[in-house]
């Protein structure tokens, strides 16, 4: 009958392959939890990033409405004040006017407001 010797080596290459083995678990719960945090932030961001694009674009928009509000303005006070009835002064103001009903007649003006006369 034969007796195992057990080497102190053989103990260290076990030790470092179970090492090696609870390492390699450790990195891939990392890589998958790094994973999953990098997808949250960038859905974030795109989220953000469209926000910021519709913002945007809502400032365009109400930065050239000011400046057609302002022109208009700027036409009026330029006139003289209203006497009697100018066609230069009609069709510098007035856009169009909706006619729905016989009780209903809509006068839009070049500056996009909208009276019910």
């Amino acid at each position: 009958m034969r007796k195992a010797i057990f080497c102190i080596c053989d103990f260290h290459k076990a030790h470092s392959f179970a090492q090696s083995i609870i390492g390699g678990f450790y990195c891939l719960y990392f890589t998958l939890d790094y994973q999953k945090r990098y997808d949250g932030l960038v859905a974030r961001f795109d989220k953000a990033k469209a926000r910021h694009t519709e913002v945007t674009d809502l400032i365009a928009e109400r930065t050239a409405r000011r400046h057609q509000i302002e022109t208009y303005l700027q036409e009026l006070r330029s006139r003289e004040p209203l006497t009697e009835f100018r066609e230069t002064d009609w069709l510098a103001m007035v856009d169009y006017i909706t006619v729905l009903s016989k009780d209903d007649i809509r006068v839009t003006f070049k500056d996009g407001t909208e009276i019910k006369v």
